[in-house]
């Protein structure tokens, strides 16, 4: 049985996205789509489009297990073990 989710669409803002569309010479579908990720601002959209890399959280600090990963990682290298690479997206 499937669960019972539905997608949650979130309204057009046709007028705000055309004028940060015009403020970011980006188009009015990009910026309706960042509005629709709780991006307001053009200095937002513009700061997830083009990250600064200094800003970037460490990857050691954001993900608490990277490190074991990483060993185990290595461990299945070295003795030549099958790994599987899963991702959701």
């Amino acid at each position: 049985m499937l669960p019972n989710q539905r997608w949650q669409i979130a309204p057009a803002q046709p007028e705000r996205a055309a004028e940060l569309a015009h403020i970011t010479q980006l188009s009015p579908l990009i910026t309706q789509v960042l509005l629709n990720r709780g991006l307001q601002t053009s200095e937002q959209m513009q700061a997830f489009l083009d990250p600064d890399s200094d800003a970037l959280p460490s990857p050691l600090e954001a993900f608490s297990d990277l490190a074991t990963s990483l060993e185990l990682l290595q461990q299945a290298i070295v003795l030549r073990h099958k790994i599987a690479i899963c991702g959701d997206y």
